[in-house]
């Protein structure tokens, strides 16, 4: 193998590994992180969780502001992590959660973080969760009802609807009364991250395969 082929080959390699390492790098949401959510919601018998807006109070079948608690909250997805924000959540959006679908939905929108001035930590690109699959229970608890929702789904990049991640939904309410005004608390886990291959890399790929085979007919 000549130097010409070995510069051509580095040439090749190092385009490859920065294609594959920007790749890494955007893949905020990690295996086991989790994001936690509170708020106040209207829950029906049938299941159905309409959140109430954080800001205005009102119950509405619209997209409504969340809270994302900050505080504590410990292995959560890059950029809402607590050293991001200590004075407390950020806010995103929750979609109507129906029991009866239809499905996919996306029911969760975690907006873009830009860290700046005295926060910690690194930013974060808007997320959105699409929930794939939806169940709940209700149980007996203290002195009323327990109120039990568990769902599938994946992670989406809300700019290029790229799949980050797959994801489980599990949303609680205790002393759950159905049609009225329900404090929750709301976790969305992420597993199994997809860091897919850019088309450019096969690309790559590709050429140096050709530049061999090419390489190796002239050297014979």
């Amino acid at each position: 193998m000549n130097t010409r082929m070995l510069k051509h080959l580095a040439v090749v390699a190092g385009l490859v590994g920065s294609t594959l390492s920007v790749a890494v790098a955007n893949a905020a949401i990690v295996n086991g992180s989790q994001l936690q959510i509170t708020g106040t919601a209207l829950i029906d018998a049938a299941g159905n969780v309409t959140p109430r807006d954080h800001v205005t109070g009102l119950t509405v079948p619209v997209p409504v502001n969340i809270e994302i608690a900050s505080a504590g909250n410990l292995g959560s997805f890059v950029g809402y992590n607590s050293p991001n924000n200590p004075g407390g959540g950020y806010i995103g959006q929750m979609n109507p959660i129906l029991a009866v679908g239809p499905f996919p939905i996306s029911v969760f929108f975690a907006p873009g973080v830009v860290v700046g001035g005295a926060e910690a930590g690194p930013a974060q690109e808007a997320n959105t969760f699409r929930l794939d699959s939806y169940g709940f229970i209700t149980m007996p608890f203290l002195n009323g009802i327990f109120f039990l929702a568990t769902g599938t789904g994946v992670w989406l990049d809300t700019l290029s609807g790229a799949v980050l991640a797959n994801g489980t939904m599990q949303l609680s309410s205790q002393n759950f009364v159905a049609g009225q005004i329900n404090s929750f608390s709301a976790t969305f886990a992420a597993s199994t991250t997809v860091i897919p291959v850019p088309g450019a890399a096969w690309i790559f790929g590709s050429g140096l395969l050709l530049m061999t085979a090419v390489m190796r007919r002239k050297n014979s």
